[in-house]
Order: C-alpha cells, then sequence, then structure tokens
C-alpha cells in the first residue's frame, strides 16, 4: 500500500514538473514589414529576401521551420532573413517554434507534432510565402490613338465622339485589355474592344490604359489602375497611357456672304 502511495505521488509529481515545463515555452506570433502574406517571383534571377520577427516568444531556444502549405515540414533554416528565389513555384509556410532541451527535427511531419525534451511550443500564426512563377507577359505596351498621339483632345459637342487607340507591341499567349480611369487613375470602366464613345461623358480627363495579362482579369472599378490584376497574378500595365481632355465647344457657322 505505501508502495502504490508513493508511485502515486511520484506520478503526480511528474505531472506538475511537465505542466510547468510546459508552461515555460511560449510561441508567440511572428509579424514582417510586410504584413503575414509576402508575394515573390521565383526564378528570375533577382534575390527577394525577407525577414521575420518573433514577438511575445518564450522559451530557452528559438528556430524556424519552413513548411509546405499544409504545414508539413521542409526545412529548419538558420536566422530570420530568407531568400526563396531558387525555390520555384509554389506556396510555403514559416512558423516559429520555442523549445527547451533538445528539438526533434523532423521534415516531412506536421509542424504541430514535433517535440523537444522538455518543453515546446509552435507560435500562433505563419507567414504565408506565395512564389510566382516568372511572368510570360510583355511588359511596355505603349499605347495612342489612331494618329499616334497620347494626349487627345475630345469635344462632346461632336456628335461622334468616338476615339481608337491601338497597341505597338503585342505579347504571345496573352489577352490584352483597355481600361479607362479618372486623373488620378482609378479605375472607371474596361471597354470591350479599342473604340471608346465619350458621348454622355462629363467635362473631365480621363486616361486610357493598356494592360497584358493571362487568365481572367479582375475588372472591379474603384481600384487604382495598379491594383488590377488577374486570377493568375500575371499581368503587365502599359508604360504610358492615352490622357483624354473632354471639353464642350461650341462650334459657329461662318457668316453668309451678303450678295448685292
Amino acid at each position: 500500500m505505501k508502495a502504490q502511495k508513493l508511485t502515486l505521488f511520484a506520478g503526480l509529481v511528474m505531472g506538475i514538473t511537465a505542466t510547468i515545463a510546459s508552461a515555460d515555452c511560449k510561441g508567440g506570433y511572428l509579424w514582417t514589414p510586410g504584413g503575414t502574406t509576402i508575394k515573390i517571383t521565383a526564378g528570375d534571377g533577382i534575390a527577394d529576401p525577407f525577414t521575420v520577427y518573433p514577438r511575445h516568444v518564450q522559451s530557452q531556444n528559438f528556430a524556424f521551420v519552413i513548411t509546405d502549405n499544409d504545414s508539413n515540414v521542409l526545412a529548419y533554416p538558420p536566422g530570420n532573413t530568407f531568400d526563396l528565389e531558387g525555390a520555384g513555384e509554389g506556396i510555403c509556410r514559416v512558423y516559429g517554434v520555442a523549445y527547451a532541451g533538445d528539438l526533434d527535427m523532423q521534415t516531412g511531419v506536421s509542424v504541430h507534432s514535433l517535440s523537444a525534451s522538455e518543453c515546446i511550443a509552435v507560435s500562433r500564426n505563419h507567414i504565408t510565402v506565395v512564389r510566382k512563377a516568372v511572368k510570360t507577359v510583355n511588359g511596355g505596351w505603349i499605347i495612342s490613338d489612331s494618329r499616334g498621339r497620347s494626349t487627345v483632345h475630345i469635344n462632346l459637342s461632336d456628335p461622334y465622339p468616338i476615339r481608337a487607340y491601338t497597341t505597338s507591341k503585342a505579347a504571345p499567349d496573352s489577352s490584352y485589355a483597355y481600361v479607362i480611369t479618372d486623373y488620378k487613375g482609378n479605375v472607371l470602366a474596361f471597354p470591350p474592344a479599342n473604340q471608346f464613345d465619350f458621348s454622355g461623358a462629363p467635362v473631365g480627363i480621363c486616361r486610357v490604359y493598356g494592360i497584358s495579362y493571362t487568365g481572367t482579369l479582375d475588372t472591379t472599378t474603384g481600384l487604382s489602375i495598379y491594383d488590377v490584376m488577374s486570377d493568375e497574378d500575371n499581368q503587365e500595365l502599359s508604360k504610358n497611357y492615352i490622357r483624354v481632355i473632354r471639353s464642350v465647344k461650341t462650334v459657329h457657322s461662318a457668316p453668309a456672304a451678303n450678295h448685292k
């Protein structure tokens, strides 16, 4: 009976010790200056370093862990600055692990299944890294009106205020769209073709951009032209735009000749 009591007491002590040790590790959370989702273009030969900072961590040791999009461990990188330029297209995550004792640095297992000899705690959040493929669209679309001008004056009194615009370069294996914005670059419309009818438009100034893209273009209005994206996040805005100045001018006919 006495031996059973001692065994029970020893078990309780071990449980309390384990609870205290576990409480000593707090994974905290991670942040970057660019937010918790980072997008890079992988494979273009240009370095894409980013730095991850842990906050409110409590432990003897701390390690970063890179996982796939399902939180399965891929690597344990040193330091807190990462460059995934050579990793190819895909999505991965960066976690933080606070631990004491020896960390069992397994790969291929869930980050939440990792263990340490004393205590361990995974960060409350993770940083998502979206690695985009090199763009296949050609940038530098140069657009002008049918006369090669980049500034156009339109008289709204003209019964046919229609203007056509052309591009000087085409991008293979991609689609192309025109975008009309206000003078600040906020999207007003996505005309279906390269001919625009400004009748009914008020006096003012607008712009016409060109955009090359693959996939499906988000045609939401009200966005900045620089926020227009395709569902593949693969687009290139024209290097210039057409400035359209809309005004009303009354055309006076010449007086008839007075014949005597």
